[in-house]
């Protein structure tokens, strides 16, 4: 069976997440800090009535911080209950994989990204890597739980 995923860029790769995790897209705005959050985690947003922390994937993925210009975009994702926003270069598109497209990720996995990848998908001559939700998020999560605690209600 097919599946619909939303494709991104982040340093010039492409990333994808299944279509079901994504909330919404939203044009990049700059976020309110979070003290004593890690530097993957670039603070809080306000969408309408609520606030959500934003993840640099650029810096998750240890590329460099996402460049906040016209074609930045935040990609709001919903995993078990809860809420974040993804920072990524561009959002490109979104498609149908057929499983035969897919293949898994090698299983040794040094590269820091390698290790939230769980399918690899070949788009023509591109590599598309379909990234696992739950593994990009655990650990800016936890991170942005802890200070949110140490710190109280970031915004206002």
């Amino acid at each position: 069976m097919a599946e619909q995923v939303v494709v991104f860029g982040v340093a010039g790769k492409s990333y994808a997440l299944p279509i079901d995790h994504v909330r919404e897209v939203v044009a990049w705005s700059s976020p309110t800090p979070l003290p004593g959050a890690p530097p993957l985690v670039e603070g809080v947003v306000r969408l309408r009535d609520e606030v959500i922390p934003v993840v640099d994937l650029g810096r998750r993925f240890g590329t460099g911080r996402v460049r906040p210009d016209a074609e930045a975009r935040i990609l709001v994702v919903e995993w078990d209950g809860q809420v974040a926003g993804l920072i990524v270069d561009e959002v490109t598109e979104v498609m149908q994989l057929a499983p035969d497209q897919v293949s898994p990720p090698a299983p040794i996995a040094v590269d820091p990204v390698e290790r939230v990848v769980s399918g690899i998908a070949r788009v023509g001559e591109r590599l598309v890597l379909i990234l696992d939700l739950h593994k990009v998020v655990h650990r800016a999560a936890e991170a942005v739980a802890t200070a949110s605690e140490a710190g109280g209600d970031p915004v206002a």
